[in-house]
């Protein structure tokens, strides 16, 4: 049987993680998108650590989370994640560095001027944004890589 070594293997993964601010206001509240940033900051949400434990124990080469708000710092809350949740040592599982981190403004939340819904109201959000959101940003994503990415080529498909 030949090497491991001989025959590399690249592990790549999706993760819905549903890091969007519903999660983190109390039931019947509406997020209005700061809500992943301030949970981040914390450095000890309960759902962040068990979403970085998961990613911790599977240990991709290449992460897409999907549903990670994108938020007005977009790098700050992707480094809030990586040093808080992924990198911070933890006793029952080993630490994982993503270098390399993609993101891009989404089109979920954006207005979009019509009443998609054709309720008699252009509310701007929801049903009415260009993709379904309460708040721009919301169930964006992020691409973690242990390789670098070419940023400069990326293509979002939103314009």
């Amino acid at each position: 049987m030949a090497d491991a070594a001989e025959h590399p293997t690249l592990r790549v993964a999706t993760f819905n993680a549903s890091m969007e601010g519903g999660n983190y206001v109390a039931r019947g509240d509406t997020p209005t998108g700061g809500e992943l940033a301030a949970a981040l900051a914390s450095g000890d949400h309960p759902q962040l650590r068990n979403v970085a434990a998961i990613i911790r124990r599977v240990r991709p080469d290449i992460l897409l989370i999907n549903e990670f708000d994108y938020t007005a710092d977009p790098t700050g809350a992707i480094d809030a994640f990586r040093a808080g949740y992924l990198e911070a040592p933890r006793a029952d599982v080993a630490p994982i560095a993503y270098p390399h981190a993609f993101t891009a403004p989404v089109n979920t939340g954006v207005d979009s001027g019509f009443d998609l819904d054709r309720d008699g109201v252009a509310s701007g959000r929801g049903q009415d944004a260009w993709g379904y959101g309460l708040y721009p940003g919301q169930y964006g994503m992020v691409l973690l890589s242990r390789y670098p990415i070419d940023s400069a080529n990326a293509r979002t498909f939103q314009h």
